[in-house]
């Protein structure tokens, strides 16, 4: 099934911003090391994405293949030499991780956790479609490694213990909002290898629906990226299966965040120099797959109006943020209206929202 918006969406801006987008990654892209710099404009002190964040690095690879399997489903050309360099970074990139897991040395990654095995799992299945042959050798042991290793995490209410380091312990809960469902959502492209690996999701999905993990995360300062996170997870996690009237649970959880979202000053007040890009880039990216779980359940009506409210505004700073700064970060987003610099991630999560957006 194609999951598309059908609202009122101005489909020439989405194709626009992503065409800027593959610029933007292209001119991240080293053309010696072949390896993804971290933020624009460049530094020469540390400015590769796996000197700041190995979950950056891999997810950014993950946005990499999604574009470029979305250039092929929509028909549109991506350069020769793009393409090339792109294949490069993938292939160099899974490479040495794939050593580094080869070898558990889980404490090499920068705050090393869960979602990096997640992402490391997504990166090798999207791979295995676009770039069958840049897989690493016995790369399908490493594969099951991990995902074992995910599992054996899990405690007997649902959670996970989140990082390898020990000293990280205090940060484990506060943690949960991004590194939990990174690494569910990995685990969820891996659910045809076991039954365990359902079970697993089974019970993970059970203990972060509980209202008393939405109300911690809800009223922290990270709500926004909780929200995302939760409405990319639902997402997966509900396509994954081919009944869907089965998520009574899961689908309370969707209407209680949404009704909590809608409450919140961010989604009251205008958008405007104060505003942190990243946060109205995944603020946007969580609606699109909150609204397409409500797709899928064929039950997005009383959310309709407030979808396209909400994503148009967040569309209208994006384009507006990426066209001020064409000239000094290629297609990028910089930190806000005022800011000069743009990471790959950011980018990568206003292009997670807006592949959900062409019809």
């Amino acid at each position: 099934m194609n999951y598309c918006f059908a609202m009122d969406i101005d489909h020439s801006l989405i194709k626009i911003m992503i065409e800027r987008i593959a610029d933007f990654f292209l001119y991240m892209s080293d053309n010696k090391e072949r390896r993804l710099y971290y933020q624009a404009p460049i530094t020469y002190t540390a400015p590769y994405a796996y000197q700041h964040s190995s979950i950056r690095d891999v997810a950014t690879v993950c946005d990499i293949l999604d574009l470029i399997q979305f250039f092929q489903k929509q028909k549109w050309n991506l350069s020769p030499n793009a393409e090339s360099i792109f294949s490069d970074i993938v292939k160099n990139t899974l490479e040495d991780y794939h050593t580094l897991y080869q070898k558990e040395q889980f404490l090499e990654l920068p705050e090393g956790n869960i979602g990096d095995l997640g992402f490391y799992l997504l990166a090798l299945n999207k791979c295995d479609t676009i770039f069958p042959s840049h897989l690493p050798q016995n790369w399908d042991q490493t594969y099951l490694r991990l995902i074992n290793r995910i599992i054996d995490r899990q405690n007997e209410d649902g959670s996970f213990d989140i990082f390898f380091d020990a000293s990280l312990k205090p940060y484990e809960k506060s943690s949960e909002a991004f590194y939990l469902p990174e690494a569910l959502i990995g685990l969820i492209n891996c659910i045809k290898v076991s039954d365990q690996v359902e079970s697993t999701i089974q019970k993970a999905m059970t203990y972060v629906c509980q209202e008393e993990n939405r109300k911690r995360h809800l009223s922290s300062d990270t709500a926004i990226f909780y929200c995302n996170w939760q409405f990319q997870l639902l997402f997966h996690w509900m396509k994954s299966k081919e009944t869907k009237n089965s998520f009574s649970l899961e689908k309370s959880h969707l209407v209680a965040l949404l009704d909590a979202l809608k409450m919140t000053r961010f989604a009251n007040t205008s958008f405007d120099h104060l505003n942190a890009t990243v946060e109205v880039a995944c603020y946007m990216e969580g609606l699109t797959h909150a609204y397409q779980s409500f797709q899928m359940m064929n039950q997005s009506g009383s959310y309709e109006g407030w979808f396209q409210e909400q994503i148009s505004r967040s569309l209208e700073f994006l384009s507006t943020v990426q066209e001020r700064h064409l000239g000094r970060v290629c297609g990028g987003f910089v930190h806000s209206l005022n800011s000069h610099e743009a990471r790959v991630d950011v980018a990568g999560h206003v292009f997670g929202g807006l592949k959900l957006l062409p019809g």
